[in-house]
């Protein structure tokens, strides 16, 4: 059956702005069609298989995500340890992985090269978050990223107050990082 993008991302427990661009990527490449269904939401659906409201074998169209059946039982704060270990173990890698994939066009592309831009004038991680124009640049991005949803999910992005007061308490953290990746 088709699928949109939340029931993708939930089942491949994915970030559903990523699968938002993967899709759309397919689409282009002509390897599914993304088309509305009856209720008017976006939906996906491997290529030549017609119109998917009206085709009875369209279930075999995405194979079955397996789930993830035994979580981690770790406790939260081992994993969230575990998972920052592991970003800044491979920081520098990331973010050229990251910049390859050019995976957020448009605003979020826009305000995360802004933000870049600012980092490389500062030395410091306390003069970079004492500058207004980056902070105002990183907040612009969490939303452009899709970290601020409208209506009743839970992913909301606190107020710039809230953010920068957090960005200022984090500077321990942030110097460690520091080094990790340079101006250029």
């Amino acid at each position: 059956m088709p699928l949109d993008d939340d029931q993708i991302a939930r089942s491949a427990e994915m970030n559903r702005v990523n699968v938002n661009a993967i899709c759309r990527q397919l689409a282009q490449d002509n390897l599914i069609v993304r088309d509305h269904n009856e209720a008017g939401k976006i939906v996906n659906t491997t290529a030549g298989r017609g119109d998917p409201s009206r085709d009875e074998n369209v279930h075999d169209s995405f194979p079955e995500v397996p789930r993830r059946i035994h979580r981690s039982r770790q406790p939260p704060a081992e994993r969230l340890a575990d998972r920052i270990e592991q970003l800044t173990a491979g920081f520098s890698e990331n973010i050229a992985a990251f910049e390859a994939r050019q995976a957020f066009p448009g605003p979020s592309l826009y305000f995360h090269l802004r933000a870049i831009e600012r980092r490389r004038l500062h030395e410091t991680v306390t003069s970079l978050l004492d500058d207004h124009l980056f902070l105002d640049y990183v907040y612009a991005v969490l939303p452009a990223w899709g970290m601020h949803r409208m209506g009743p999910q839970t992913a909301k992005v606190s107020d710039f107050p809230y953010i920068t007061t957090a960005l200022k308490e984090s500077v321990p953290a942030l110097r460690q990082l520091w080094p990790c990746v340079s101006p250029p």
